[in-house]
């Protein structure tokens, strides 16, 4: 071969053309394709629908390191390169589920001239086993900037503070990319009175492994009892909501939808104006007690989600000593505290923290209670402030929670850069998601465009379905589907016995 160089031309998917030029004297190489008919590409993405994108987009862009596509097609080419040695490194594709867009994709998101030069290459090899879906290899691609987003997460879900429509996210999230969720073997809860979690109680892991990727099931929080399930390096994020809100919002929860025996006794005695009955007399709420019990989710509830034992709360409310030894525990075992007051900036700070796209954070509210118009739930309490002086004092460990980590959100808010301008299209996509999925002859696809702050993406009518899902349903449809998984996992592992007739061959 001439030092003066080669070319090679490779036939990619039938009608695209690459051709990959080497030269001796300035040790460049350079991709260019060509495809006079570009035929559409079928792209399967988390769901059952397909988004078409054209062939001609394998071009990459003009600021691409020189060595970067190189070394994702072959490692640096020298003179005796043998001449089908590219023909090989493109066509020894992986498994037949191998997305045909992948390497696309590995190559488009190149943008930044620190690209490390083995990233696409990297990006491309990790394929999955035979027996999971196409899309988790797509999905394993780093996003902007280079940073991998976070794919472990535990979420410490506190009762009635937005933490279904983060539970559906994060459940979304783990379906898109076959990863293992920590799952009750029936029903959605795991624990509403203990933070114990029993093996035998949970569903196994997709790869039978100890570790689990996400949590986002009620359990009480105890930091030593999640270290048994989940990596000490998983992003650790809870959620809290101003306390009378969380209070009156599990008030009407737990007497209308799920009724709990002492709530129940006392909307029998306050039917026309149950919110002002249970604020000026608690007591008719709590068994005759002073305030209610955390147990019956009115009262300091979010303390008791977040690890605060019962038997120490009324201590607790007197010895300020003890109350700040638990925030600071607090602000030790969580990365982030998110307030649902504030739910989309909290979305937003949970993207950039864990490098998430905007498409993982749209939702549609679940759990939410639809109420009558003119429903006794709906009155609006006029309260004297000894009564809300007494409602503080009923739940002094949530107040002092709320008000210890609200300007601590604040403050973090504060410091990202251009971040109301975010929050501000995030609520943009918001309104055109929810006006697509409420609107069934709106198509079957909504198309987001491109965006300073977002790639382009789809949400179809199966994105739709997942979102406006029940919580109970939802989490049986990931168990079902992670049972599934282990199951294929299991076999594609399984060792292949020889029949014997083979066996008996060996052995002479």
């Amino acid at each position: 071969m001439s030092r003066r160089g080669y070319a090679a031309v490779i036939l990619v998917s039938g009608s695209l053309l690459l051709y990959l030029c080497y030269s001796g004297t300035n040790s460049s190489v350079w991709l260019r394709a060509s495809s006079p008919q570009p035929e559409p590409l079928e792209i399967v993405t988390h769901g059952s629908h397909k988004v078409q994108a054209p062939a001609a987009s394998l071009t990459p862009s003009s600021d691409l390191p020189r060595n970067a596509l190189r070394d994702s097609v072959s490692r640096a080419p020298s003179s005796d390169l043998p001449r089908n040695a590219l023909r090989d490194s493109v066509s020894r594709a992986p498994s037949a589920g191998f997305p045909r867009v992948a390497l696309r994709d590995s190559v488009s998101r190149a943008h930044s001239s620190d690209l490390p030069r083995d990233a696409l290459r990297d990006s491309v090899s990790r394929a999955p086993s035979a027996g999971f879906p196409r899309v988790a290899l797509r999905d394993s691609v780093s996003r902007a900037g280079h940073q991998t987003e976070t794919r472990q997460v535990v979420f410490a879900k506190v009762h009635k503070a937005a933490s279904s429509t983060v539970q559906n996210i994060l459940l979304r999230f783990a379906m898109a990319r076959n990863l293992s969720v920590l799952l009750p073997t029936g029903g959605p809860v795991i624990s509403q009175t203990t933070s114990k979690i029993k093996r035998e109680k949970v569903i196994p892991s997709i790869e039978g492994k100890e570790l689990y990727d996400i949590l986002c099931s009620h359990v009480l929080y105890e930091e030593e009892e999640i270290n048994k399930y989940f990596p000490k390096s998983a992003f650790r994020v809870a959620i809290i909501r101003e306390p009378m809100k969380q209070a009156l919002s599990a008030l009407t929860y737990y007497t209308v939808t799920w009724a709990v025996k002492e709530l129940k006794g006392g909307y029998d005695k306050h039917k026309t104006d149950p919110i002002t009955g249970f604020l000026k007399h608690p007591e008719d709420f709590s068994g005759g007690k002073k305030c209610p019990s955390p147990l019956s989710f009115v009262s300091n509830r979010m303390s008791y989600d977040l690890g605060l034992e019962v038997s120490n709360a009324e201590e607790m409310e007197e010895n300020g000593t003890k109350i700040q030894t638990f925030l600071k525990k607090l602000e030790t075992e969580f990365n982030l505290v998110l307030i649902s007051d504030y739910f989309e900036s909290s979305m937003i700070l949970l993207k950039r923290s864990l490098n998430w796209s905007m498409k993982d954070i749209i939702y549609i509210k679940v759990n939410e209670m639809l109420l009558d118009k003119d429903s006794v739930w709906r009155k609006k309490p006029k309260l004297t402030p000894a009564q809300l002086l007494a409602f503080r004092r009923c739940n002094k460990l949530d107040y002092v929670l709320y008000e210890h980590f609200l300007p601590i959100f604040h403050d973090k808010v504060e410091r990202e850069p251009l971040f109301e301008e975010e929050v501000a299209a995030y609520k943009r996509v918001l309104k055109s998601v929810s006006d697509f999925c409420h609107n069934a002859a709106s198509g079957e696809k909504l198309l987001v465009q491109r965006s300073r702050w977002t790639e382009e993406f789809d949400v179809s009518r199966h994105d739709c379905a997942l979102m406006m899902e029940t919580e109970t349903a939802m989490v049986k449809m990931v168990r079902k589907r992670q049972l599934q998984l282990r199951k294929e996992y299991i076999l594609s592992h399984r060792p292949v016995s020889l029949p014997k007739q083979h066996l008996k061959e060996r052995k002479t």
